[in-house]
């Protein structure tokens, strides 16, 4: 039996030691606990984000011509009848939500709430062009499920037909939020 202070000193400073040696190890586990966290959680978001990204192609498909695709008309302020019309294949990726056109200083804005479901044809018609000089890049605006907005280059074409007048200049849509960096 331990009968003097001197003699139960160091036995104290042991345990008081490996006490600290635990709190402290258990400590940077659950700091890296944390960090593995947030990090993983970042990623899945991003992956979310990538995965709802709406993606479009051009399409022309002849039963165009006799069955016509869900159109979504776009108006300017302008009171003329002049109008474009693009055909375009939302793909599987993600619901398309169609914001608005820009060329040059002029704006088109959807006439009805425009909305695109994946794997779905539609078209784009522009009217009221008077004023707007197809030369200046087109811009397609549209957001994904989550809010983040992109744009599409749209360029006219040489085309007769009636639904391939504009069509899609880039394969990958840019993000809003890069273009103004």
């Amino acid at each position: 039996m331990i009968s003097t202070i001197d003699e139960l000193t160091p036995i104290i400073q042991e345990s008081n030691s490996a006490l600290v040696g635990a709190l402290i190890g258990a400590a940077v586990a659950l700091l890296g606990v944390i960090i593995t966290e947030i990090i993983t959680s970042y990623r899945r978001k991003k992956d979310r984000i990538a995965n709802a990204k709406p993606i479009i192609i051009n399409y022309l498909n002849e039963s165009v011509t006799t069955n016509p695709l869900t159109t979504y008309i776009f108006r300017s302020d302008s009171e003329d009848t002049n109008d474009i019309t693009g055909s375009f294949k939302n793909t599987d990726n993600g619901l398309l939500f169609l914001d608005y056109v820009d060329i040059g200083s002029k704006r088109f804005i959807p006439k009805n709430f425009a909305v695109v479901d994946k794997n779905t044809e539609f078209s784009i018609t522009l009217q009221g062009l008077g004023g707007a000089s197809l030369d200046n890049e087109i811009r397609l605006y549209f957001h994904d499920i989550f809010g983040n907005q992109y744009y599409y280059r749209l360029k006219q074409t040489s085309s007769s037909r009636k639904y391939i007048r504009i069509a899609l200049a880039d394969d990958e849509p840019q993000s809003v939020k890069m273009a103004n960096k």
